[in-house]
């Protein structure tokens, strides 16, 4: 599924939630640039509709390496699992 966002948040304005409630799809899987800015609004967006949210930890990126520590740190602790890759990868090949 490939949905054109408009903001940061990939939800606002656009079909990705009723896109993936119609595939009863209920966790989500995050990565992307911009780690403090459009991954964190999108997390956000996805978490407030209680979606279960994980953030690939080496998946994502941002500017400086402290506020990419920083806004991990963020998402893990109210928001989203954060997860390398690997663990991603080993939960998935589980399911």
């Amino acid at each position: 599924l490939v949905v054109r966002k408009h903001y940061y948040d990939g939800f606002n304005g656009t079909v990705l939630d009723s896109a993936l409630r119609a595939r009863g799809i209920p966790h989500l899987v995050v990565t992307g640039t911009m780690t403090d800015i459009c991954v964190l609004a999108t997390v956000l967006g996805g978490f407030n509709r209680e979606y279960r949210m994980t953030v690939v930890e080496d998946g994502v990126a941002t500017l400086w390496p402290e506020i990419q520590r920083a806004t991990l740190d963020i998402i893990g602790r109210a928001y989203a699992r954060v997860l390398s890759a690997k663990a991603v990868a080993d939960e998935i090949a589980n399911w």
